[in-house]
């Protein structure tokens, strides 16, 4: 099979070096491929990720404008306002706490 090897006279440093590279070779190949693949993984759940944040994030949003919407019904809604009896402005107290109950989080200064 490596009859052609013992035909001529190589150097055996020619040889070791052959013998490195066929060792070499396949561990290069495989470690190659190893990192495409799993690039193309970490790719794929990072896109995964992305979509399920967009996914939740949207669902947020439509929260928070249901409950913006709920609260802007319940003042025109409300028998005083159609009655015409307005009030006077509402305290800071009031509408921090109709800020709190329409965004779920409390104010900052």
């Amino acid at each position: 099979m490596f009859g052609f090897l013992l035909k001529k006279h190589y150097p055996v440093a020619y040889l070791l070096r052959a013998l490195v590279f066929a060792g070499l070779l396949p561990t290069v190949v495989g470690f190659a491929i190893f990192v495409v693949v799993d690039y193309q993984n970490e790719r794929q759940r990072l896109l995964e990720d992305n979509t399920e944040r967009a996914i939740v994030l949207s669902q947020t949003i439509d929260n928070y404008l249901l409950r913006a919407q709920a609260l802007a019904r319940s003042f025109a809604g409300s028998d005083e306002i159609l009655a015409g009896n307005l009030k006077p402005a509402p305290s800071a107290h009031q509408v921090l706490a109709a800020m709190y109950w329409c965004t779920g989080s409390r104010p900052t200064a």
